[in-house]
């Protein structure tokens, strides 16, 4: 069961809540940069909430599912669809094997992210799947995605969701928007 990357977007990497507590040895944390959107969809899911992700950036991946899945879109809109149909983020989705996930137009926010239910199969590495491409280690490969890339994912045992499928709250959603707040503490420096 995995997905596989037709065409490789630009610098998209498998993260998750990232490693803590390594920072004294010289190892970065890396993980997701939106830790609100990678939390909910998994949570929507029903998967833990520092199951790993795909992180993609504009222009996303081109990707095909080789099984059955259940999916949710979270982070910035990327305009998703499959085989013609829009697929909107913060909801659950059902996916067919053989179908092709696309992305067309990026709207506010920078960052979009792809939750498989049962998550992605990805070797842990200091407690975390989290790319980190400097050390080239951890998430898929030690790198980010590439042409032909395939990704496994637990997946799940049936299709079966509910009549109406799940979705987040709209208050819960995090707000995207082009003037970002920035706060900051002014140091000695």
């Amino acid at each position: 069961m995995s997905i596989l990357i037709e065409k490789r977007g630009v610098f998209d990497s498998i993260q998750d809540l990232g490693r803590q507590g390594f920072r004294k040895f010289g190892i970065n944390p890396s993980g997701v940069m939106d830790r609100a959107a990678a939390r909910l969809i998994n949570t929507l899911l029903g998967n833990d909430e520092d199951e790993a992700v795909l992180e993609m950036h504009f222009p996303a991946p081109v990707i095909r599912f080789q099984k059955d899945a259940i999916i949710a879109l979270g982070g910035a809109n990327f305009e998703a669809s499959i085989e013609d149909e829009n697929l909107r983020n913060w909801q659950a989705h059902t996916v067919s094997r053989g179908s092709v996930l696309r992305f067309t137009k990026k709207h506010h926010g920078n960052r979009c992210y792809l939750a498989v239910k049962g998550g992605f199969e990805i070797k842990r590495w200091l407690g975390s799947a989290s790319t980190n491409s400097r050390a080239r280690i951890g998430g898929f490969e030690g790198r980010t995605i590439e042409n032909g890339d395939e990704i496994r994912f637990s997946g799940v045992k049936t299709l079966d969701m509910p009549m109406e499928k799940p979705i987040i709250a709209r208050s819960l959603v995090p707000r995207y928007n082009n003037s970002p707040i920035i706060r900051f503490i002014a140091g000695a420096e």
